[in-house]
């Protein structure tokens, strides 16, 4: 059975529908939630008086219905992250690997497909997972007492993300997922 952590059977119930688990040397999440990639940002520049180049603007690499997907993501991961906050998780502050699998479930033309490799890319996924564990920035401040895993994601210096269409995850795993999902191990 595929379990590259060896965490799977350690996951415990952890309120609003996820699991996870810590101890010394990891920290495990379930979040049973449709992942949403994580547009790039734009840069479009600023003209002033007379077509002046005044610089550059970014703005938010989502569209609306991507947005309200990150949205809802965020909120249950941290809702999650808080729950290992209230069982006595610090937020790690050093070098540290983060495994994800991003597990999605099939629609009827691809329940006979091994591999995931349509919408959405497995790095943009990876950023979104990335952001929602890291404090969120508030005028370029990180706001500390939103619940996070890592202090800063740039502490993030390895793992592996890896995509999964449902019926494959639980054929790996030996798992019974019903719908979409994301694993997520952090290694001190």
């Amino acid at each position: 059975m595929y379990d590259p952590n060896g965490l799977f059977q350690k996951l415990e119930p952890i309120g609003s529908g996820a699991y996870g688990f810590f101890d010394d040397e990891h920290a495990a999440l379930y979040v049973p939630v449709e992942c949403a990639p994580k547009g790039s940002a734009r840069a479009i520049p600023v003209l002033g008086p007379g077509r002046v180049y005044r610089g550059m603007r970014f703005i938010n690499g989502s569209g609306d219905s991507t947005a309200k997907k990150l949205r809802a993501m965020e909120s249950a991961i941290r809702q999650a992250v808080a729950n290992l906050w209230l069982q006595g998780f610090i937020p790690y502050d050093e070098g540290c690997r983060l495994d994800v699998d991003v597990v999605f479930l099939a629609p009827k033309a691809r329940k006979t497909e091994k591999r995931h490799t349509t919408y959405p890319d497995r790095d943009k996924c990876l950023r979104a997972v990335q952001d929602c564990i890291s404090p969120p920035r508030v005028d370029r401040a990180p706001k500390m007492s939103v619940p996070h895993l890592v202090v800063n994601d740039s502490q993030i210096h390895g793992g592996y993300t890896e995509k999964w269409w449902t019926h494959v995850w639980n054929g790996m795993t030996g798992l019974e997922d019903e719908g979409d999902g994301i694993y997520m191990v952090l290694h001190y």
